[in-house]
């Protein structure tokens, strides 16, 4: 024990120094071989775990004292199963102990990570690290701020990470968004932070895109204050790994898409997070993109390159030297409720504050946004619809379009070239100025030879038109100056060559034009004006027809409408009652040449036709409201040969139907319209011309008109077969109205009520057409009348009680009915005689007492008469002896007994008187027992007649074939006037 006490005491203080530094260092190997890996390990899987609330396992941690380095293997913070939050394969930490001592810092020779993993989910507003960051939020307590003493600086002479891998996926939008980068690989030498100290840092990273392409960024770096100054170079990366995120944002799919870029980032902290981007080139190639459907693709780009971008975030400035697109292709459709593809990528979302913004920051305020130059060539938009009516697509091909300083700034002028082709033929052009803000245009464009045919559907949708040729040609400009308003102005040069539109009913043609040209139109929206200097028609071609349901083609054009639109709700106004004031619309000239209009009615058998060729129409200022009328005039010829002119004036177009025209017609064949003249009057037309002139007023819906009608040698045909509409003897009607050259002349006046379902212009002319020559029919005699003066009825001769001789008043008629006559040679007359029992009775008794005192002196009745003198025969004396016999012979009383009661009756009477009047009674007696039968008035009736036609025919000259005589019916005895039929030879 002694010995050992004294060899301790002998030991010197180095001796002593040495050995427990070597203690020390057995000590801290030990710890750190057996202690401090399992501490490490305890505090990371226990202390830290429970902190974060998370699981943390490391499979292994060791600590080289020797070399002072530091390794960490199979690091897990736990998530889900199998995808940890973060994680490592190896983390390796070398610390430089002189380094650190003598720069009196903490220096590491090497910092460098093995496969590393992090895996961030968003959901919502929610990142599945959040519930960490809250936990750490709760457990620290603010410390108050201290003043920096001295500054903290850190070094690692090589830092790097290999292989790394980063997931990110989005779970907020309806698609989960997910974006991997793996194989990251960074490596920076010469790391250096430090707070206030000015030193940049050099680093290197790179690493490679799921589905292809790498992505380098390169440069340096400081922490403290922020600055980055780096260099990102992107190659061949796919853009569908994006999809989901872009997905989350709008309802576009990214098929494909290879990305190029290469930029420099400068990102600096003064007054708040400073980011630019300079030197930028971008390209992206074999773009794909797509919404729900697939097929057509929505947008397909052979190339996309951005040159010069530039890009200043706390500025709110971008600016490009060149936007250049090549083969871009996209699909366009309208379904069958009328919306267009497009439309869900126009919704309006709610815009949130940039990240990395200044708390209060105004984030609203507008970018500038300049481009130099924006180019496309090759471009190509396809149109398809989906109404089952439209089976044909259409597209803009070869699409060319060059914008220069192209900017969001105010009142920057943008300049615009456009070309395409529309479906492969009608060149579009465009080109001038706009400018975005505030809104104004100055633009010409021009189209050529832009065939109709393919757009034909379109209007058959609503209508029975069908285009089957016709090229449109456009040119013209537009513009728009006005920030305060919708001030459009735009002029145009309009012309359609060979216009064919046809009638999908029937087939038929309906309408050509040679060529339509609108000449200078110029529209202002501010005054809502159009005023048009010329429209011009070549060969115009109109085809009416009236089907055999009496349908007018040309009136039932438009295709019944859907249901009725519902009613507006009690409250709102309609818009009828809000409508913007009405447009002021003028044409200064429409000229139409060499027109031709054809017309047919198959509602007639047979089916009438006509055509009015040569058609040259004229209009001068027409106005949509104004006080003066609008003259026109109009010409044109009726199956090649009958001149027709009409000339007049059109109310303005605000006060339409309106007009005041003359109109003449000269020379029309008639027989053309049989079809008409079989179904009216039950006659075919033989002969005849016809000239009219016309003179018409519409005004207040009400129509007025004046016609004067000449048709020549107007003869009937043959019958036609069926029961006509009128049934009247037109072809009396017409010979009464016929003169002795052939022509019937006539003033005829129409009207009529537009607001009457029944009103036809042609119906209420035939109507009274018709009208005029039945009356002639109906009251011949009477015309005849009118034909020699004091328009009396010449149709009726009145004869003497019971004689068949003229009066003298018969004669003077039957002068005049031959006169008449004379001036209408296709007239014959009809004469069957009359007589009757009460007005020819008393005086054919006396009459056949006459005979039988004749008789009795053997010699005429008329001898008897006239040897009386202008005295009754009766009252001769020497007769009395004959008037005894005849009374004797009936047994009626004699002499003696009448004077006896004459006496008796009349005392007063004695002389002559008494026998005047005794003789007076006998005749009486003997008259009224005479016996008159039908025979007697039969013949009567027809010695009459014949009279007639005696004197007519012998006395005034009448051709014999021209009056007949009727034998006399008892059925027609009515008395002792003559009326007379008349027909049309």
């Amino acid at each position: 024990m002694g010995t050992f006490l004294v060899r301790v005491k002998q030991v010197r203080w180095y001796q002593w120094l040495f050995t427990a530094l070597i203690l020390l260092y057995i000590v801290y190997v030990a710890l750190s071989y057996l202690y401090l890996p399992g501490k490490l390990k305890q505090v990371a899987e226990t202390d830290i775990a429970g902190r974060i609330g998370r699981n943390i396992s490391a499979e292994r941690i060791s600590f080289n004292p020797f070399t002072l380095s530091l390794t960490i293997e199979g690091f897990l913070v736990s998530d889900q199963p199998g995808k940890p939050l973060v994680g490592w394969q190896r983390l390796f930490v070398n610390f430089s102990l002189l380094k650190s001592l003598f720069k009196w810092e903490i220096a590491l020779d090497e910092f460098s990570i093995d496969r590393p993993e992090i895996n961030i989910e968003k959901n919502g507003d929610r990142f599945n690290f959040s519930d960490i960051i809250d936990r750490l939020d709760t457990e620290t307590a603010p410390e108050p701020a201290e003043k920096k003493s001295g500054r903290l600086a850190l070094e690692i002479a090589d830092s790097a990470i290999h292989q790394g891998v980063f997931r990110y996926a989005d779970l907020s939008g309806a698609t989960p968004a997910r974006s991997d980068l793996n194989d990251v690989t960074l490596q920076v030498t010469d790391l250096y932070l430090a707070t206030g100290d000015e030193k940049l840092n050099p680093f290197d990273l790179t690493a490679k895109i799921p589905g292809g392409g790498n992505v380098r960024l390169s440069g340096e770096y400081r922490i403290d204050p922020l600055h980055v100054d780096a260099r990102i170079t992107a190659d061949a990366v796919q853009l569908a790994t994006f999809s989901g995120f872009v997905e989350n944002a709008l309802p576009v799919k990214i098929g494909n898409g290879l990305l190029s870029l290469d930029t420099r980032l400068l990102l600096e902290k003064k007054n708040g997070i400073q980011m630019q981007l300079d030197q930028g080139r971008l390209e992206v190639s074999d773009l794909a993109l797509d919404d729900d459907v697939s097929d057509p693709p929505m947008l397909r780009g052979q190339s996309i390159k951005v040159d010069g971008l530039s890009l200043d975030l706390q500025q709110r400035s971008v600016s490009v030297q060149n936007v250049a697109l090549d083969g871009i292709r996209t699909h366009q459709w309208r379904d069958a409720a009328g919306k267009f593809r497009y439309e869900h990528l126009l919704a309006v979302h709610d815009s949130k504050e940039m990240p990395g913004a200044a708390p209060g920051k105004d984030t609203t305020a507008p970018w500038n946004i300049r481009i130099k130059q924006i180019s496309l060539k090759n471009g190509t938009l396809d149109f398809s619809d989906q109404n089952e009516a439209i089976t044909r697509d259409h597209a803009l091909s070869d699409i060319t379009a060059d914008l220069e300083n192209f900017s969001l700034t105010p009142e920057t002028p943008i300049s615009v070239q456009l070309s395409t082709l529309l479906d492969e033929k009608g060149k579009i052009q465009a080109d001038g100025t706009l400018v975005l803000s505030p809104f104004s245009m100055n633009l010409n464009y021009k189209i050529d030879d832009l065939q109709l045919p393919p757009f034909a559907e379109y209007l058959e949708t609503s209508t029975y038109l069908k285009i089957e040729n016709g090229g449109l040609s456009i040119t013209g400009s537009a513009s728009m100056n006005n920030p305060a308003g919708s001030t459009l102005k735009a002029g145009l040069n309009l012309s359609v060559d060979g216009l064919q539109i046809q009638d999908t009913r029937t087939g038929s043609p309906l309408f050509n034009l040679g060529t339509f040209a609108l000449k200078d139109l110029n529209l202002d929206a501010a005054a809502r004006t159009i005023a048009v200097v010329s429209v011009d028609l070549e060969k115009p071609e109109v085809f009416a027809a009236i089907s055999p349901e009496k349908t007018m083609n040309l009136a039932t054009l438009f295709k019944p409408r859907g249901a009725a639109s519902p009613q507006v709700k009690s409250g709102v106004k309609s818009s009828r009652e809000t409508q913007s004031p009405p447009w002021k619309v003028s044409i200064l000239k429409i000229r139409s040449q060499n027109g031709t209009a054809h017309f047919s009615d198959s509602s007639v058998t047979p089916t009438f036709t006509t055509g009015l060729e040569d058609i040259v129409l004229n209009a001068d200022r027409i106005t949509a409201k104004g006080p003066e009328p609008i003259p026109f005039s109009l010409t044109g010829k009726i199956d090649k040969y009958a001149p027709l002119a009409v000339k007049g004036t059109l109310s303005p177009l605000d006060r339409q139907p309106g007009f005041a025209l003359t109109s003449t017609l000269e020379g029309f064949e008639m027989p053309t319209l049989s079809p008409y003249s079989a179904a009216l009057i039950g006659n075919d037309l033989d002969s005849g011309r016809l000239s009219l002139n016309l003179d018409y007023r519409l005004q207040d819906r009400k129509l007025k008109g004046k016609n004067n009608i000449v048709a020549k040698n107007l003869y009937l045909g043959e019958k036609a077969p069926g029961k006509p509409a009128v049934n009247a003897p037109v072809a009396l009607g017409l010979a009464l109205l016929r003169n002795l050259d052939g022509v019937i002349d006539l003033d005829v006046g129409v009207a009529g009520d537009l607001d009457d379902p029944g009103f036809s212009v042609s119906g209420i002319i035939a109507k009274a057409l018709v009208n005029v020559i039945v009356k002639a029919a109906a009251s011949p005699f009477k015309l005849l009348g009118a034909l020699v003066g004091g328009g009396e009825n010449l149709g009726e001769i009145e004869f003497a009680q019971g004689l068949g001789s003229l009066t003298s008043d018969g004669e003077a008629r039957l002068k005049k009915l031959s006169e008449a006559l004379a001036k209408r040679p296709q007239l014959a007359l009809q004469i069957q005689g009359n007589a009757s029992e009460s007005e020819d009775g008393p005086a054919l008794k006396a009459l056949q007492v006459l005979k039988q005192a004749a008789a009795a002196r053997n010699i005429s009745p008329a001898e008897f008469q006239a040897a009386a003198g202008n005295t009754d025969w009766w009252k001769v004396s020497e007769n009395r002896d004959i008037l005894e016999t005849l009374n004797n012979a009936l047994g009626l009383p004699g002499v003696p007994d009448r004077t006896r009661q004459v006496q008796t009756e009349k005392p007063s009477l004695q002389g002559d008187p008494l026998t005047e009047e005794v003789y007076r009674r006998l005749y009486s007696d003997v008259v009224a027992a005479q016996t008159i039968d039908t025979e007697m008035l039969l013949s009567l009736a027809d010695s009459r007649a014949l009279s007639i036609k005696q004197y007519l025919v012998d006395v005034l000259g009448l051709d014999h074939k021209r009056v007949s005589v009727t034998k006399a019916r008892e059925t027609d005895l009515t008395g002792r006037t003559l009326t007379l039929g008349i027909d049309a030879m």
